[in-house]
């Protein structure tokens, strides 16, 4: 009986373990959201080869704790793929968070299947277990895409040149050039990140789809503007969309696992008829009980208040298999460079009455009086910054203060009482 059982095993590679600490359910690191508060409520970050769910409704950062993500990816060694059914990938609000975003893939699905397929994909081919005959050189890599950039702005030039003098043109040229030299990027992309798996096989892949809610079934899609048959054959895809993400789920859920992804599903939510009765929430999200089910942690995002510069988050951990769930904080996010440690680190600070200040300054309690900052036109955010880099000691020190007080806060504190939403 045992033999049969290894028999099967072996022929069909099931993923096993016998309480052994490699086993699949371990989650060995977790990426940074760029917060410090949200790192900890969360309970170390976002973890990597699971699937998580942010959701919210629009305007409540879900794209920008995405950008943190890919940036603390990179920082790791890892590679970032950008699912975008929204055509929403903003290279210039990326950058400015940190983002390397010539190495991020940017790839555009049209329905879920594709999602599935290119996540599946992603999965199995991003890493290499034969670095020898997988590993492109890298010099002659890089000649390949500038030749195939001096390729595409000399037809660019020509096209231009053509519409300047009201010239029919043929755009077909130039949409391969274009195609042929962001499949160089791909490629380069994805052979830097084997050679650095060559030295750590266990540096992470994300990828970050956005959005669920705005990616329709290849059914809806197909008979979205079909004749009376094909109408009732849409409302019948639009039907089958929670079963198309629930399968899609149990599909790409081991692979997630097997290869250190994580993947990060934005997601919008939807109001209707009898939300809100019963002690429930006034609002869903998309795609069915099932795809709720397969989601290690499920983070709630939306504004509270809104300044010319930024907005404080109300963030809320509906579902967390890694840390106490439910749990409710705030954070500001600039609309600029999104998260700051800094900001919250002051914020928290001040929450444990850290600080003594008088007519424009600012100080730590119990420091002399020449030892201040001024507090100028951002409440002494400036100054607090400057001073703590000029003090690496007194950083670590209130750092590691600031850590211990934010956990002794989420075992201590009863969420369902403090919180101003019905107990669920």
């Amino acid at each position: 009986m045992k033999r049969k059982i290894l028999e099967i095993i072996t022929s069909r590679n099931v993923y096993s373990s016998v309480g052994s600490e490699d086993g699949l359910a371990v989650v060995k690191q977790f990426i940074s959201t760029g917060s410090l508060k949200n790192d900890i409520f969360l309970g170390g970050g976002i973890p990597v080869r699971r699937i998580i769910e942010i959701y919210g409704p629009n305007g409540g950062g879900k794209t920008a704790l995405s950008f943190h993500v890919m940036q603390d990816t990179q920082k790791k060694g890892g590679i970032v793929y950008f699912l975008s059914t929204e055509i929403s990938w903003d290279r210039k609000k990326a950058s400015a968070m940190g983002v390397n975003v010539d190495e991020v893939i940017v790839l555009n699905p049209e329905h879920i299947e594709q999602v599935q397929d290119l996540t599946l994909s992603i999965c199995k081919t991003t890493r290499t277990d034969d670095p020898d005959n997988d590993i492109l050189d890298t010099k002659e890599l890089d000649k390949m895409i500038e030749d195939a950039k001096t390729l595409y702005d000399k037809i660019l030039n020509d096209v231009d040149d053509a519409r300047k003098k009201a010239i029919d043109v043929d755009l077909t040229p130039l949409k391969e050039a274009e195609h042929g030299l962001s499949d160089l990027k791909i490629t380069r992309a994805i052979n830097n990140f084997r050679i650095r798996s060559k030295t750590n096989s266990e540096l992470p892949i994300l990828i970050v789809l956005d959005s669920l809610n705005q990616c329709p079934t290849l059914t809806s899609l197909e008979f979205a503007n079909a004749d009376e048959e094909g109408t009732n054959q849409y409302a019948k895809g639009m039907m089958d969309r929670p079963r198309v993400i629930g399968e899609m789920m149990r599909q790409i859920t081991v692979p997630v696992a097997v290869n250190d992804v994580a993947f990060v599903i934005l997601n919008q939510i939807m109001t209707g008829p009898g939300m809100g009765n019963y002690g429930t929430d006034d609002y869903e999200t998309n795609g069915g009980n099932q795809a709720k089910h397969t989601y290690s942690m499920r983070i709630d995002m939306d504004f509270k208040s809104r300044t010319a510069d930024g907005q404080i988050t109300k963030m809320r951990s509906k579902k967390n298999r890694f840390q106490r769930p439910n749990v409710r904080w705030e954070v500001y996010q600039s609309y600029y460079t999104g998260f700051d440690y800094w900001s919250d680190l002051k914020d928290v600070m001040t929450e444990m009455d850290e600080f003594e200040s008088g007519k424009g300054w600012e100080s730590l309690k119990g420091k002399s009086e020449t030892d201040y900052w001024d507090k100028g036109d951002d409440l002494g955010y400036t100054g607090f910054v400057d001073y703590m880099k000029k003090h690496p000691k007194m950083l670590e020190i209130y750092d590691k203060k600031v850590r211990e007080y934010l956990v002794k806060k989420i075992e201590t504190t009863d969420w369902l009482k403090e919180s101003d939403y019905e107990a669920e």
